[in-house]
């Protein structure tokens, strides 16, 4: 029988591989949108969501903050290596949803098992007209 030794997360998302003067553009194009969902799959534009949600997260979008953030992310992706290579493992369970990132519509499976010494994380094509910023984000 197999024993866990370790269970830790990470995100995937754009602040992994912005630099912070790109969180507003990332916001641009939420801005943009008509069409965000509610909790209850309600769809609402960005102000509607936005006057739906706690008093407290307009703290959490000022730039400061944002920068900070960012900034942060190198490290703690740094300590998940480290102790990735400390831990005495035999197996690492990744679970995620990388249905068209990592994984495109002619391998979406249920489960997928790998073996190896390596994931390759390659770059997703992205349209020619895509805006640089969104490419620096899907470039990680």
């Amino acid at each position: 029988m197999a024993d866990i030794v370790l269970g830790t997360a990470s995100s995937h998302g754009p602040m992994l591989g912005s630099p912070a003067d790109d969180f507003l553009k990332h916001a641009e194009r939420d801005l943009a949108n008509k069409a965000h969902l509610d909790l209850d799959g309600v769809e609402l534009t960005y102000d509607a969501l936005l006057e739906k949600t706690v008093p407290a997260i307009a703290d959490a979008l000022r730039p400061d903050v944002i920068s900070d953030k960012v900034a942060g992310c190198p490290a703690g992706i740094a300590h998940l290596v480290e102790t990735l290579a400390e831990v005495d493992r035999d197996v690492i369970v990744i679970i995620g949803d990388g249905q068209h990132e990592q994984f495109l519509t002619d391998n979406q499976r249920a489960v997928l098992i790998y073996s190896g010494e390596t994931i390759e994380n390659g770059v997703l094509p992205l349209p020619a007209t895509a805006p640089k910023y969104w490419k620096t984000a899907r470039s990680q």
